[in-house]
This record gives C-alpha cells, sequence and structure tokens, in this order.
C-alpha cells in the first residue's frame, strides 16, 4: 500500500553546502559587499573571498568588515584571477564550485536552479545560464552556447564564466591555471579537451524592466541567473597590466589560439590529467 501525500517522509536536509562560491577580490571595495550579498540570499553555500592582495585601504576595510560579519576571507599576494580562484577551491569541499567575481552579483533563485540542473544531468560537468547586465546598460545577454563543443570552443567562447562545476571534473583538469584575461576560454578548452560535457541551461524566464536610475532591481529580478556589473570593460581595461591580476591580454589571444588548435581539432596547451574512463562525478551527482 503506497503512502498518502500526508505520510510521506520528509527529506533530509544536506549534511553539507552543495555548492561552494569563490568570490576573487582585488581592491573591489566598492563592490564586494553587494556580490556577497547577493550569494547570501541563495541556498546555504560555502562562500569564499579571497583577497588577492588588495592594497586599497577601504577595500581592506571592507574585507575586514566581512571577516567580522562571520564570512571566510583568505588574505594572499596578488598572484591573479586563477591563483585566487583556485585558493578559494582548495579552502571548500562542497561537491559543485561556482566561480563569482567581486563587482558582479547573483540573481536570487540562481544556485538552487543550476544545482537542480546539474543533479539531473550526471552526464555532464558543468552548466550555465543566461547573464544580465546591470549598472550603465541594463539588458539580458541572450545567444549562449547550448552545449561545450569542442570545436567551437576552440574559436571562440561564449560560455558564461560564472557557471556551475563538478568539483572533480574542475580539479581533474587542473582548474583555473592561465594567467591573464582568458583563464576561463582555457578552463572550457582544458574540459573539452579532456572530454568533459557542459550544457546551457533555458531560462524560460522574463526579464521585468529595472526601475529606473536604480541597480539594485536587478537584485530582485525573476530571473534565475547571474547578472553582470557593465562597467567592469572600462574599470578592468583601465587596470595597470604590471599587476598579477589583470596583465595585459592585447596579444594573449592570438597565443592561446595558436597553442590549441591543430588538425585534430584541440591539442594540449598545457600539462593535463585525462578524463577517467567512467563519469568522475558520479558519486556527487545527488546532494551529499
Amino acid at each position: 500500500m503506497s503512502s498518502s501525500p500526508a505520510t510521506l517522509p520528509r527529506s533530509a536536509p544536506p549534511a553539507w553546502p552543495r555548492v561552494a562560491v569563490v568570490i576573487p577580490c582585488f581592491d573591489d571595495g566598492a563592490t564586494i559587499a553587494e556580490a556577497v550579498a547577493s550569494v547570501t540570499a541563495q541556498e546555504p553555500c560555502e562562500l569564499v573571498v579571497v583577497d588577492d592582495g588588495s592594497t586599497d585601504a577601504h577595500t581592506l576595510r571592507v574585507l575586514d568588515g566581512l571577516a567580522e560579519a562571520g564570512h571566510t576571507v583568505i588574505h594572499q599576494r596578488n598572484g591573479g584571477t586563477s591563483a585566487a580562484r583556485m585558493a578559494g577551491v582548495a579552502a571548500t569541499r562542497a561537491p559543485y564550485v561556482f566561480p563569482l567575481d567581486a563587482d558582479d552579483a547573483v540573481l536570487p533563485g540562481a544556485l538552487s536552479t543550476l544545482v537542480a540542473a546539474l543533479d539531473s544531468r550526471p552526464d555532464v560537468a558543468a552548466v550555465w545560464g543566461s547573464v544580465r547586465l546591470f549598472g550603465e546598460v541594463e539588458r539580458a545577454e541572450r545567444g549562449r552556447a547550448g552545449t561545450l563543443d569542442p570545436w567551437r570552443i576552440t574559436y571562440f567562447n561564449n560560455i558564461p564564466y560564472a557557471s556551475l562545476f563538478r568539483r572533480e571534473a574542475l580539479m581533474a583538469v587542473g582548474g583555473w591555471s592561465l594567467p591573464g584575461p582568458f583563464q576561463d576560454w582555457d578552463l572550457w578548452m582544458a574540459l573539452a579537451e579532456a572530454g568533459y560535457r557542459g550544457a546551457g541551461v533555458a531560462s524560460g524566464c522574463r526579464w521585468p524592466p529595472p526601475s529606473r536610475g536604480s541597480r539594485s532591481a536587478t537584485g530582485t529580478a525573476s530571473s534565475p541567473w547571474p547578472t553582470r556589473r557593465t562597467r567592469r570593460s572600462t574599470s578592468r581595461a583601465a587596470a595597470s597590466s604590471g599587476s598579477g591580476r589583470r596583465p595585459s591580454g592585447s596579444t594573449r589571444l592570438g597565443r592561446v589560439r595558436t597553442d590549441v588548435l591543430s588538425r585534430s581539432g584541440v591539442r594540449q596547451a598545457r600539462r593535463r590529467v585525462p578524463a577517467p574512463a567512467g563519469p568522475p562525478w558520479s558519486a556527487c551527482a545527488a546532494p551529499p
């Protein structure tokens, strides 16, 4: 005899957060608190802020305030975005990893939506959604990749960096390791080269118009996707190229493309661990 709906046992809550969110920060005191607040509005997760050698006094005060509020803040010498993200990954253990820049934000429900998608797709190593721009320009970015195509990814990258990764797959290819502005593209190529798959998640959501003259309207939008601050294109381009955090990338793209293209498609651009015979993430297909 089947149980009635009223007597069905309730699912036990996860013993550990399902998602680790890693936020590198380099002199981003003006926006880091907003990024952290957008994460704390999600389901419970491991949140780590990695101070990548900030020197700005205001940023250091904000980071101290976040630590006093109970958030995990790691301080390290400036090593760049890749090193900062991997430091955050090493400090967490959740089965899924979500990177977020200090001047971006996540809309309510984003992590739960992406986790549900990854839980339902044990054949993929990462999932992503759409991106909504906010700040100087307010609009939704469309036309994101539907899959991680091994050939297409060698030509251009239209997959959001703010994607949800299975930890095993991320670590199997070495995670983020390329210095400079193309570390995300390099990671997607590494995953494709190793035989991993990824999938875009159709939003099926409406994008409500933001309140006139207010950026905070994006924080209450009924969309499950990350948002990206549009002023980053000017502020980061003007940053010093001498820093390990933001080296100049004006000629790096050509070298990256040259290093990964071959007649067979993709060849090694760095030393990587091949994907195992079976799905290496099968143990993390469901919440722990």
